[in-house]
């Protein structure tokens, strides 16, 4: 029966100092997870040049010349919130590079795909 008093509800008793910091620790854990994810997110592009595409996030970069691209995938996930593209693209020494949330994203599954 829900007694309309939050944490005694839970617990059946009121939390101990121990608790309350616990579940402090653990709620500001998951909100820096969480903007550790949108900030990898932010600031990345994406270069085509004649021979090879430039992918800069936040954390790095990564090079991927157009004559080691073995395959190319691009990937739609829907759910209620939207609709999340990504393409993988396969390289010749088996190693995967993934480009997501950038805009025109079709374009770019194209320009990768044929390009020469």
């Amino acid at each position: 029966m829900n007694t309309g008093q939050g944490a005694l509800a839970l617990f059946g008793e009121a939390p101990d100092a121990l608790t309350k910091i616990g579940m402090g620790v653990v709620a500001g854990a998951i909100g820096a997870l969480m903007l550790l994810y949108c900030a990898t997110k932010w600031r990345q592009q994406v270069v085509v040049y004649e021979r090879g595409l430039v992918h800069t996030k936040l954390l790095g970069r990564q090079e991927v010349a157009f004559a080691d691209v073995t395959h190319v995938k691009l990937v739609r996930e829907h759910s209620k919130m939207g609709t999340d593209e990504t393409i993988y693209v396969a390289l010749r020494d088996g190693r995967e590079v993934s480009i997501g949330g950038v805009t025109n994203i079709d374009q770019l599954a194209g320009m990768i795909r044929h390009a020469p």
